[in-house]
């Protein structure tokens, strides 16, 4: 599975396609919270369409409530995301064929992923109430891919998500984007995180574009970055991205729909 919020998203995925992957690519709708089943369109905006969402993925009754809470939980800019990676996990256990690896890119700070340009939002808690609801298929994900900056600061946030997680790969300051690197990375990734690795070393991409701030994870060596930086530096780059999101929020808020919408959808 790729998660890319940002519009280089599936020119992401087509690089893992290139290596011979079958990549389930889940990417921001035109419309924010819209979702489908079939010919069915869903906009998740609103409670009446989230529980029929729910119920059209062929879930027990308590299984469908249990994701109808999550959807609604989570913030409406998060849940055109969270809807296809439903549907995803939702066919992974009717099939019993899990996908084993995860890629999520996009901007990233205050432990939040969104798109420059609108195309959504997601975290590790929204991705976590979901897998409450799937357990079998976010068990399934032993290696995670975040292709975003700053993502070694919030990495342990994800065993919680993935009780099966193996490894990480994520980047300590500026992540690489298509134009500086992001390309081999994905290849290195790819290859490192082949079969049943059970470590993942950073100097694979030492020479490579951005390749000193990538920073890696496994169960057996923790958290792996390059750098040593001072608490208070670390600390002022964290409150300086938060400032940037918020005001780019600001001027990106979702359109206002009628009072059947969920009122639960604060940051």
């Amino acid at each position: 599975m790729y998660i890319g919020l940002s519009a280089t998203g599936p020119a992401e995925a087509h690089e893992l396609r290139l290596l011979g992957n079958r990549v389930l690519l889940i990417a921001p709708r035109a419309r924010q919270a819209q979702v489908s089943v079939g010919y069915r369109n869903f906009d998740l905006g609103y409670q009446s369409a989230v529980t029929a969402f729910a119920s059209s993925l062929r879930l027990p009754a308590a299984r469908a409530s249990a994701l109808a809470d999550a959807l609604t939980t989570a913030r409406i800019s998060s849940r055109d995301a969270l809807g296809q990676l439903a549907k995803i996990w939702a066919s992974a256990e009717q099939t019993n064929t899990l996908p084993g690896r995860m890629g999520l890119s996009g901007e990233h700070a205050g432990r939040l992923f969104w798109s420059k340009h609108g195309g959504g939002q997601l975290s590790a808690m929204d991705v976590k109430g979901l897998a409450a609801v799937f357990p079998t298929a976010a068990g399934g994900v032993e290696d995670l891919y975040l292709s975003a900056c700053n993502t070694a600061y919030d990495m342990m946030d994800w065993p919680d998500v993935f009780p099966n997680l193996k490894t990480m790969w994520g980047y300590f300051r500026t992540a690489p984007s298509l134009s500086t690197g992001a390309g081999p990375h994905i290849r290195l990734w790819d290859r490192s995180t082949r079969a049943s690795q059970q470590r993942i070393d950073r100097l694979v991409a030492k020479n490579t574009g951005r390749g000193g701030n990538v920073a890696v994870w496994s169960r057996f060596t923790g958290i792996q970055t390059g750098v040593v930086e001072a608490m208070e530096t670390i600390l002022a780059r964290l409150t300086g991205a938060e400032d940037v999101f918020h005001q780019r929020r600001r001027h990106s808020s979702p359109p206002n729909r009628s009072n059947e919408k969920s009122t639960n959808n604060a940051i």
